[in-house]
């Protein structure tokens, strides 16, 4: 979660800082949360949020985008 919010800056005191938070659901780095979610799925002790069409649409997209990126 990002939390941004405004703050008192250090000359005028009037509100015109900002400070800018973001505060994880843990301490471990969100790579090592999808390593982990990975291991779960090929060990079958869990089911992947996205199936194999899924997979195949997104690339479909991207090229798409990729195509219509280089022709214009």
């Amino acid at each position: 979660m990002t939390i941004r919010e405004r703050v008192d800056g250090p000359q005028s005191g009037k509100g015109n800082g900002y400070q800018e938070r973001t505060i994880r659901r843990t301490y471990e780095d969100t790579f090592t949360l999808e390593f982990l979610a990975f291991h779960e799925c090929i060990s079958g002790e869990e089911h992947p949020k996205t199936s194999l069409l899924d997979a195949r649409q997104d690339l479909d997209i991207m090229k798409m985008i990729l195509q219509a990126g280089s022709q214009s």
